[in-house]
């Protein structure tokens, strides 16, 4: 038994060790330098080589949709790439379907920019933004359930969206490395307020984000949000709803 305890051990050092070193090899040795990437063969924008396509866009203040922060689980951060995006992962193919993949999609957290490429977004989302927000109020919606109130800081027009679309909210993680988690959350209140916005976030298990939003957030905070995404909304019609 302590053969095999021991064993167990030493290989997961090793792979402790393999993942240290592959981490450290990305950020000294694969050093791409600056790249440029068109979009609609129009924008170009110069970015740090090496990093997802995902945050590389969102460094430039183009922001895709992410439902699971660029953690490869959602699918949802799809961009049409013309050039440069390499070959295609195992772990994007889950998320594409048969037309997609002879088009030219990818799933942009997936995508390193290791040379200059060429993508076509969706002209609405060149009009995403990022909005600064101070939450007012929170409350216990259900034991599971936050409800949360904020007022919109910046840009000074405040929110404009469709009832159904959401928001990307960010937030930072503990410890001093600075690093941020992002996650989508659909849109509460209602689209004739611009200069508040209201969540409601359900606690998932193990949820980075969600236990941050139930645990650690405080009013007064200040926090920062991107969107508005999604095209589940209501249209002009008349039919009856």
């Amino acid at each position: 038994m302590l053969e095999l305890l021991a064993g167990i051990l030493a290989i997961s050092v090793l792979t402790a060790v393999l993942a240290l070193l592959i981490e450290i090899a990305g950020r000294t040795i694969a050093d791409y330098g600056e790249k440029t990437i068109r979009v609609n063969s129009e924008k170009k924008l110069s970015v740090e080589g090496g990093k997802p396509l995902l945050l590389a866009l969102a460094d430039c203040r183009l922001y895709l949709p992410s439902a699971c922060g660029g953690k490869g689980t959602c699918g949802y951060c799809k961009v049409k790439v013309s050039s440069g995006g390499g070959p295609l992962l195992p772990t994007e193919t889950p998320f594409l379907n048969r037309k997609e993949l002879e088009t030219g999609i990818r799933i942009s957290c997936q995508v390193k920019v290791k040379q200059d490429m060429a993508i076509e977004v969706p002209e609405e989302l060149l009009s995403v933004k990022e909005y600064r927000v101070r939450l007012d109020a929170m409350a216990d919606a259900t034991p599971d359930i936050k409800y949360l109130r904020f007022s919109v800081l910046e840009p000074a027009e405040g929110l404009v969206f469709k009832a159904g679309q959401y928001l990307q909210v960010e937030v930072p993680l503990e410890g001093a490395s600075g690093s941020r988690e992002f996650r989508a959350y659909s849109i509460a209140s209602s689209p004739a307020e611009h200069k508040n916005v209201e969540l409601t976030v359900t606690r998932v298990p193990d949820g980075t984000v969600s236990a941050i939003v139930h645990d650690r957030l405080k009013q007064g905070d200040e926090l920062s949000m991107r969107g508005p995404f999604g095209d589940f909304y209501l249209r002009d019609s008349d039919r009856d709803i």
